[in-house]
């Protein structure tokens, strides 16, 4: 029973690909910088996993563009991206549900392009009910591998198979940060898919302080946490910090997207609210 499930699974995912190579050519085309307005209702077609109703979109990249691709909808939208050869890259289903108002779906994927060529955006329902009418948008994302930055900063960066790596194994950028008085720094790395490590160290090289995850705190007056406790993708670090030059690095084992936040006192950069762990019940792909 199980092979006879593990084959039955693999046929849909052929049989998805094969319906993905025949509606390409009939995809909605989304350039960098516009956006486009559609619905998803019971003529929208249906994919062959859940019967969940999809829209197909398709954006030209030149290998090495980072885009963000972004949809808002008045339904739970689930967001899938494919490379030109049709390999599933990414997915995300960030609604943001949390103040029970529903009109505030949103799915973002942000990615960089491995190779120049056509690729797929499926837009879908996270359920087979899930219909409405939507918005879908792309824009180019600026992003620095290396820089000077100083307080307060904010920037885009991207880790890539090809970054450096150290004896862990995770890719790393590494930013040289100028303080000219001494301060109270958080450094926040923030994003929504990879797990963020950060880790900061003097001008020499020699290891000041490291952090994985950040957590929230269950009670803030006192800091502490408990065992129920969430953990976000993000990493931070606050430290109080004397004048000077220090290697900030960005790490993670696995590559995409990610910001990076230096504030202190008078700092007006902030970075956004953390990110959750997506839902475990969360679907691979369409």
């Amino acid at each position: 029973m199980k092979l006879t499930g593990v084959f039955i699974f693999l046929a849909l995912l052929t049989v998805q690909a094969q319906i993905l190579r025949d509606a390409a050519g009939d995809a909605i085309g989304l350039e960098l910088g516009t956006l486009s307005r559609s619905v998803l209702d019971d003529q929208s077609p249906q994919n062959f996993k859940d019967g969940s109703r999809y829209a197909l979109f398709r954006i030209d990249l030149e290998q090495g563009k980072v885009a963000e691709l972004r949809v808002i909808s008045d339904f739970d939208a689930y967001s899938t991206l494919y490379s030109p050869s049709l390999e599933l890259l990414q997915t995300n289903d960030e609604a943001d549900d949390t103040d029970g108002d529903e009109s505030n779906y949103e799915s973002v994927i942000v990615s960089e392009a491995s190779e120049s060529g056509t690729y797929l955006l499926v837009v879908s329902g996270y359920y087979a009910t899930s219909v409405g009418s939507f918005e879908a948008s792309a824009k180019d994302i600026a992003v620095v591998d290396d820089s000077v930055v100083t307080l307060p900063s904010s920037l885009n960066g991207v880790l890539n198979a090809n970054d450096e790596s150290n004896d862990d194994g995770r890719f790393y950028d590494t930013f040289t940060l100028e303080l000219t008085r001494p301060a109270s720094v958080t450094l926040t790395m923030h994003s929504d898919v990879i797990d963020s490590y950060l880790k900061l160290m003097d001008s020499s090289g020699t290891p000041i302080n490291e952090n994985d995850d950040k957590v929230f705190v269950d009670d803030p007056a006192t800091s502490d946490v408990d065992e129920s406790s969430d953990y976000s993708l993000d990493a931070e670090l606050e430290l109080d910090l004397e004048a000077g030059s220090y290697q900030l690095q960005a790490l993670s084992y696995s590559t995409g997207f990610y910001q990076l936040f230096v504030q202190g006192e008078g700092g007006e950069a902030a970075p956004p609210a953390p990110t959750r762990p997506s839902k475990p019940e969360a679907k691979p792909g369409n």
